[in-house]
């Protein structure tokens, strides 16, 4: 695994907001930019699609700090064994 590369399920933190190019929230939310974010997404182009409550934002990977790592791999090549019998 390599640990420079921000995947999708990683947590993060926002380093900065002023680069966000794209918010989705309902009506009325107040959005905190502070806290742990969790990665839905990557973009060719070098931006996240980050989650936190229900709100959406699209950000750089430069304007990030990842928290937490988690790797898929091994949840899905056990998964991939399972048999009937």
């Amino acid at each position: 695994m390599e640990y420079n590369t921000i995947r999708v399920f990683d947590q993060v933190r926002l380093s900065t907001t002023r680069n966000i190019t794209y918010l989705s929230a309902p009506i009325g939310t107040k959005i905190e930019p502070h806290g742990i974010w969790s990665v839905s997404g990557a973009f060719e182009d070098g931006t996240l699609l980050c989650v936190k409550n229900n709100a959406v934002v699209r950000v750089p990977a430069s304007d990030v700090f990842r928290v937490f790592s988690y790797d898929i791999s091994k949840i899905t090549e056990k998964l991939g064994r399972l048999t009937d019998g």
